[in-house]
C-alpha cells in the first residue's frame, strides 16, 4: 500500500473485494432468484418490502466497521503493535455486541414498521417472517464484516473472499433445498442465509486467529477497550449515521412505491437487486481508496494519496459506468431472473434501471470521494454532506415535489440528483484538505 506501483496494487486489493461483495450480495439476491422463480409472487414481493428497513437497521454497525479500517490502517501505517492489537479485539467485541442488540431490535420493530410502511395483508405476514428469521443471524454478518474490514486493512482482501464464496455456494445450494424439498418459501431462503453467513463469521474468525505477532486474534482478549472504542467511533459513528440517514429516506422512498402496489413493488425489488450488483464498485473502490489512503497518512507518504484518489476515480468510473449501462440495455434478461410472467413488474424495473444505472458513475465518484474523505480521518464532513445533499434533499422532494407530480419517475430521478449535489461539495472538501496536508497544518481525528 505504501510503495510499488499504485494502479496494480489498486486492482490487486480492490478485484477480491469487488468478487466479495458480488459474492455477499448473491446471499440476497439468490433469495429473490428462488422465491421469484418457486414461489408465488406475493413471496418476491415480501422480501422487497424488507429491503429498505434492512439497510436501515444494519448500516449504523456496518459504518462503524469502516471506523476500524481506518484505526487499524492507521496504526498499520505507524506500526504501532499494542495499538494493532488492541483495535482488533476491540472491533470484534463490538461487532458481537451489536449483532445481538440489533437481533433483539428487529424482533421487536418488524411488524410495527413494515405496517407503518404502507405493506399489508399476506405481503406483510411474509416480510415480517423473514425479517426476524434474517435478522436473527445479525451477530454472524457483523462478525464477518469486522473480521474482513479489520483483514482487508493489513492488505489481504483474497481471504475475504474465498471465506463469502465457500458460504455464498452454500447459501445458493440451502435455498433449493429448504425451498424445494421441504417448500419452506420465504423462511428457507432466510435460514439459508443465516446458516451461510455463521460459516463465512467462523471462517473469518479462524483467520485472524492464525495470524502472527499483534495481529493475531486471541478470543480471551476479546473485550471493550474504552481508548480503543472511543477512536472507532469517532471514525465509524459518522459513516454508521450517514448510511442510516441514506436509509431514512429509501423508507420513504420505498413507501412511496409501496403506495403503487404489488407490481410496481416486484419490479422495484427486481430492479434493486440488479442495482446491487453494477454498484459494487462502489464499494470496492470506496474501501480501496479509505485503507490505501489511511495506510499512507499513516505512514506520512502524504504526496501518495491524491494519486491513490485519482486511480481510484479512473478505475471504479470505468467498472461502474460498464456495468450500469450493460445492466440497463440488458434490462429484459436481468430483469426476468426474478420476474415471472408480470409485464407491468417489468417495465416499474426498467424504469428505475433508467434512472440510477445510466449515471451510476455519478454515484461512484460521490462514493469513492467520501471514502477519500474517511481516510483522511475526517468523517464528519461526509456525513453532514450526504445528510443535507442526499437525505434532506429527498425527504424534501418526497414532501413537497412527489404528492404533486405522483408517478414513479419522481421518486426515482432523485437519485441523480443528489448524487451530484454531495459530489460537488466533497470534492471541494478534500482538495482543501489536502493543500492543508501538504503544508503541515492539518490533523486527524487521532491527533
Amino acid at each position: 500500500m505504501t510503495d510499488g506501483p499504485l494502479f496494480l496494487n489498486i486492482l490487486r486489493f480492490s478485484v477480491p473485494i469487488l468478487l466479495s461483495s458480488i459474492l455477499q450480495m448473491s446471499f440476497s439476491t439468490a433469495d429473490l432468484a428462488v422465491v421469484g422463480r418457486m414461489c408465488n409472487s406475493n413471496a418476491l414481493a415480501s422480501i422487497g418490502a424488507t429491503t429498505s428497513l434492512t439497510n436501515l437497521m444494519l448500516n449504523l454497525f456496518m459504518g462503524i466497521a469502516s471506523g476500524a479500517t481506518i484505526a487499524v490502517s492507521f496504526s498499520l501505517g505507524k506500526k504501532n503493535e499494542k495499538d494493532i492489537s488492541e483495535h482488533i479485539h476491540n472491533a470484534m467485541a463490538v461487532a458481537l455486541i451489536s449483532g445481538v442488540f440489533v437481533a433483539i431490535l428487529a424482533f421487536i420493530v418488524a411488524r410495527p414498521a413494515l405496517s407503518s410502511m404502507g405493506v399489508e395483508g399476506d405481503i406483510l405476514n411474509g416480510a415480517v417472517k423473514y425479517f426476524t428469521i434474517y435478522f436473527a443471524g445479525a451477530p454472524f454478518s457483523l462478525v464477518y464484516n469486522y473480521g474482513a474490514s479489520i483483514i482487508n486493512a493489513h492488505g489481504d482482501s483474497k481471504s475475504p473472499f474465498k471465506f463469502l464464496a465457500i458460504s455464498g455456494a452454500l447459501n445458493l445450494v440451502l435455498n433449493v433445498f429448504f425451498v424445494w424439498a421441504f417448500k419452506m418459501d420465504i423462511a428457507g431462503v432466510a435460514l439459508a442465509t443465516v446458516i451461510s453467513n455463521g460459516v463465512s463469521a467462523v471462517l473469518v474468525i479462524r483467520s485472524l486467529m492464525k495470524n502472527e505477532g499483534c495481529s493475531r486474534l486471541h478470543l480471551k482478549k476479546v473485550k471493550i477497550y474504552k481508548k480503543r472504542l472511543f477512536t472507532i467511533m469517532k471514525f465509524g459513528i459518522p459513516a454508521g449515521i450517514q448510511s442510516c440517514m441514506f436509509s431514512i429516506p429509501n423508507v420513504l422512498i420505498q413507501t412511496s412505491i409501496n403506495s403503487f402496489g404489488p407490481a410496481a413493488i416486484t419490479g422495484n425489488t427486481a430492479a434493486v437487486s440488479a442495482g446491487a450488483y453494477y454498484e459494487m464498485g462502489h464499494g470496492a473502490l470506496g474501501q480501496c481508496a479509505m485503507t490505501f489512503i489511511a495506510r499512507n497518512y499513516g505512514a506520512g507518504n502524504y504526496r501518495r494519496i491524491k494519486k491513490i484518489l485519482f486511480r481510484c476515480l479512473l478505475v471504479v468510473i470505468g467498472i461502474s459506468g460498464t456495468l450500469g449501462w450493460t445492466t440497463y440495455f440488458l434490462s429484459d434478461y436481468v430483469l426476468a431472473i426474478f420476474i415471472k410472467d408480470n409485464p407491468a413488474a417489468m417495465e416499474v424495473g426498467k424504469l428505475r434501471l433508467f434512472y440510477l444505472a445510466l449515471p451510476n458513475m455519478i454515484g461512484a465518484a460521490h462514493s469513492v470521494y467520501a471514502s477519500s474523505v474517511r481516510g483522511l480521518g475526517k468523517s464528519i464532513y461526509p456525513m453532514v454532506t450526504n445528510i443535507l445533499g442526499v437525505c434532506v434533499f429527498r425527504v424534501v422532494w418526497l414532501a413537497a415535489v412527489f404528492p404533486i407530480y405522483r408517478t414513479l419517475d419522481c421518486v426515482y430521478i432523485t437519485y441523480p440528483i443528489t448524487w451530484a449535489i454531495a459530489l460537488v461539495a466533497l470534492v471541494i472538501y478534500f482538495h482543501h484538505c489536502y493543500r492543508h496536508i501538504m503544508k503541515g497544518n492539518f490533523k486527524t481525528a487521532t491527533q
